[in-house]
């Protein structure tokens, strides 16, 4: 038998076994798997179930998952989002229409008690449905005894202590005769709220409002049809598209490659039957997912060297 052939098939061998040791090593490093990580969807109580991208948040979905400013929490069993500083109750969540009903949380329990600043919305994130469902109106609070004549379209409340507050459908301002204000956003129709008490608007309130969310969807509708997930690269806030068999960070990525699916659905190799094609298309893989490149491309030269020799 050519020595030379043994040589060269013991060579193979070791090589094909240094590449399923190598191969294994990534998932020993602090690499993050988004394709299995963002295939988790968060869910919080009865009616927040099943969100995926481009919200994360909670144990299932870390921050590469989807938006640094749509993150869900769950707390007690009730789902809430912050926007700009402010706490929300996510009341209602439709992704099929980007379909958003949030209500401010430290208005739960009444209108007295505020803990946030005016409700401000990112607008190049967040928009309003096209039709008028919602409006803004401005409450004062501590408020001197003439204010209800001073600050115009005004219901006046009470929060105790003698403290009078104002809600106001047109003014902005206290002019000096409020100690302070906050604007928030209300179900359209206010004025037939505020025409009966106080407990009315704080109903209004409670029942939150609709904002539209808006990111880059098309990206998304691609790679899911790639067979990968949307995820968000964290290095440039843009969607990215994490694939079954990412051995690396990718980056910006719309779609997976062609031959990105699992391993396993691959043809089968025979037992007992060596075939270099299989090396030669193993090294290939791995030289084209890894990052770190250089080990591989070495092992890749050597073995077309041995190969063709």
């Amino acid at each position: 038998m050519n020595p030379n052939f043994l040589s060269s098939s013991s060579f193979l061998l070791v090589l094909l076994s240094a590449l399923l040791v190598f191969d294994e090593l990534p998932q020993c490093q602090s690499f993050f798997d988004g394709y299995t990580s963002c295939s988790n969807n968060f869910s919080c109580g009865p009616k927040i179930t099943n969100i995926d991208f481009p919200f994360f948040g909670g144990e299932a979905r870390p921050p590469s998952c989807g938006h640094p400013d749509l993150k869900l929490n769950c707390e007690s069993g009730k789902p809430t989002i912050s926007i700009k500083g402010v706490k929300y109750n996510v009341l209602e969540l439709k992704q099929e229409t980007h379909d958003l009903k949030i209500a401010r949380a430290d208005f739960s329990d009444g209108i007295c008690n505020p803990k946030f600043g005016n409700t401000d919305l990112d607008l190049k994130l967040f928009e309003f449905p096209p039709l008028p469902v919602s409006t803004d109106i401005t409450l004062f609070y501590n408020c001197s005894s003439d204010a209800e004549y001073i600050i115009p379209g005004v219901v006046k409340f009470n929060c105790g202590d003698d403290e009078d507050g104002l809600i106001s459908l047109e003014a902005e301002s206290g002019n000096g005769v409020c100690n302070s204000n906050v604007t928030v956003r209300v179900p359209f129709g206010i004025g037939d709220w505020i025409s009966y008490s106080k407990t009315r608007v704080e109903e209004a309130l409670k029942e939150g409002f609709h904002v539209k969310y808006k990111v880059d969807f098309r990206a998304c509708d691609d790679c899911r049809g790639s067979k990968g997930v949307c995820g968000n690269d964290l290095s440039s806030n843009q969607p990215t598209c994490y694939c079954q068999n990412d051995k690396a960070p990718v980056g910006i990525r719309r779609t997976c490659p062609l031959g990105s699916v699992s391993e396993s659905e691959g043809p089968p190799q025979q037992a007992g039957n060596f075939d270099p094609s299989f090396v030669y298309l193993r090294i290939s893989a791995l030289v084209l997912n890894f990052e770190n490149r250089t080990w591989y491309c070495l092992l890749y030269v050597c073995f077309l060297l041995v190969y063709l020799l």
